[in-house]
């Protein structure tokens, strides 16, 4: 069997995997809606034995009994009159009231439930000195700012990973605004670090509402009416196995298959070494796609780097097809989303253009306008700031989430390159980076949140 068979069978396979989830998740559907309307039955069979004693109530049968009595004997029994009563005169009796339903306002607005047996620390919640800041980290955190801040932080699960791990939103800002801004961190596993960089932006951000600046205007000011949704880590499944290795997958099944890769990608000289340093530099999801080359793109190609499941460079058979990808995109289909950033690691760059600047020259435009505001945000040790590039000029592979989001969705869309490309002794940096690199790297996007919301305050 030829490349070009052995692709078909498997699309055709997963196809078929997708409808028959689809049947499956049908079924258990109508299975449910069934049952309720049952459960509803039951509830009302029993409130009405409980107001009338009977399950039924049937008056009839007592009257036949009566008019047969009467019939045999021949007598008329007639009713006893009763006594004249004095006539009071009483007030009018209210119905009694109904507690009225809930409202949307009174719902709660998170579908997020987490517990800890860990106390909350008194100042910063947010560590920035660990080296491996992990999924679970992230999640405490997150509890404890939603707990410190809970009129301010709303965290939404929006969906899972392929490992079955929570996909977290983080929500400030006015929801109603209709100016979503959408940030996102650690899509590529190895550069986790940037998952602190959202944490702390977060952090601060919600430390600061009321009285931290952009310009003349407050934060709270801008966010009643804009909306941030930071995403601080969309690849929890390959954060993991960067920091924890092959064995941190759960699901039997994808660690096997994983293992496999290892082998494979030995075998083609990818990421050689032992298993520890191979999975230090994870870049994929559980499944071995690199989700920055899997979004369906005008560009897409299924051979846009690896052929196959790799530790890196790995589009998927399909575009669109990882579970991680398909939930930023249905998250985005329920917002207005003004704009787009992506975090990654590395170079002190701003990847902007997307190819737009024929085809759409006022999303070409303000997509310059908003590269360029975040450089002068990055623009904090005299240095000018990180650079800005076109994705065109710099010859970038596209399949990523900014090359979707500015050819397809037409939402402006940036990638912002954090950290050093050299280490003091010259010797190239590759991620994942140290964490002394950190300090630097929030003070070049601490003020960029609020800067990229006020952009959009009035669009």
């Amino acid at each position: 069997m030829n490349r070009e068979e052995e692709l078909e069978r498997r699309r055709r396979q997963r196809e078929r995997i997708r409808r028959q989830k689809k049947i499956r998740k049908i079924r258990r559907i109508m299975i449910l809606v069934f049952a309720a309307a049952a459960l509803v039955l039951i509830i009302l069979l029993i409130l009405n034995w409980k107001k009338d004693g009977s399950l039924f109530k049937d008056d009839s049968s007592a009257q036949t009994a009566e008019s047969s009595v009467e019939e045999s004997t021949g007598e008329v029994t007639e009713a006893p009159t009763e006594a004249p009563t004095p006539e009071v005169t009483a007030e009018p009796t209210q119905a009694p009231t109904e507690e009225p339903p809930p409202t949307a306002a009174e719902e709660p607005k998170s579908n997020w439930t987490y517990t800890t047996s860990e106390t909350m620390p008194e100042g910063e919640i947010v560590p920035t000195t660990i080296q491996n800041y992990s999924y679970e980290n992230m999640r405490r955190d997150l509890y404890f700012l939603s707990q410190r801040y809970p009129d301010l932080l709303t965290v939404k699960v929006f969906g899972y990973s392929a490992d079955g791990r929570e996909l977290l939103e983080c929500v400030v800002g006015n929801e109603d605004s209709g100016r979503d801004i959408l940030v996102q961190y650690s899509m590529h596993a190895r550069e986790h670090i940037m998952t602190i960089l959202g944490m702390k932006q977060l952090e601060d951000l919600l430390a600061n509402y009321e009285t931290g600046t952009c310009g003349d205007e407050t934060y709270a000011s801008i966010l009643s009416q804009t909306c941030l949704h930071l995403i601080p880590m969309i690849n929890p499944d390959g954060v993991t196995i960067a920091q924890e290795g092959l064995d941190s997958i759960v699901n039997e099944d994808l660690r096997n298959k994983l293992y496999e890769v290892y082998e494979n990608d030995q075998a083609n000289g990818i990421n050689t070494g032992n298993l520890s340093d191979y999975t230090r530099i994870w870049k994929a999801n559980a499944n071995a796609v690199d989700l920055n080359r899997n979004f369906a793109s005008e560009h897409w190609t299924a051979d846009m780097g690896s052929l196959v499941p790799s530790a890196e460079k790995f589009p998927g058979y399909t575009p669109n097809s990882e579970p991680e990808t398909v939930a930023l995109l249905d998250l985005v289909d329920s917002l207005n989303v003004k704009c787009q950033i992506a975090y990654h690691v590395h170079g002190h760059r701003i990847y902007w253009d997307y190819g737009m600047e024929e085809t759409d020259p006022e999303l070409y435009e303000t997509d310059r306008q908003l590269a360029e505001l975040i450089k002068s945000c990055t623009a904090v040790t005299g240095d000018g700031g990180y650079d800005v590039m076109s994705t065109v000029e710099d010859n970038q592979n596209a399949g990523g989430a900014s090359d979707y989001f500015m050819q397809i969705l037409k939402i402006p869309s940036v990638t912002v390159e954090c950290g050093d490309n050299y280490l003091a002794d010259g010797s190239y940096n590759d991620a994942p980076l140290p964490i002394d690199q950190f300090d630097n790297i929030y003070a070049e996007n601490e003020s960029v949140l609020p800067a990229v919301a006020q952009m959009f305050e009035n669009s």
